[in-house]
């Protein structure tokens, strides 16, 4: 039990690190987009282009992050459940 719980939190230690990043790296690209001062074409019927302005929703980021963890946990815990069935020495004959 105690080697899978190690799996699990290293590998939600990784999802943690990449859903940080990840989001640094998109609230990056979005502040950039906003600030290029582009402008997209007119919609049908429109005569002036609309100013590209990207949106922050933090309820978007929240679920984001949730689906990420839940999807890395379980994509972990079969790994995890098998590696903690094999003996020790069984798997250190491996390194």
């Amino acid at each position: 039990a105690a080697v899978r719980r190690l799996f699990l939190a290293e590998a939600l230690a990784v999802a943690a690190g990449g859903c940080i990043a990840g989001a640094l790296f998109a609230l990056l690209i979005r502040a950039a987009l906003n600030a290029s001062g582009l402008i997209l074409p007119p919609p049908p019927g429109a005569t002036h282009g609309m100013p590209l302005n990207v949106r922050l929703y933090p309820l978007a980021y929240a679920a984001g992050l949730v689906a990420m963890l839940l999807t890395m946990g379980i994509a972990a815990y079969f790994p995890a459940r098998r590696a903690s069935r094999v003996p020790i020495v069984d798997a250190l004959s491996h390194v």
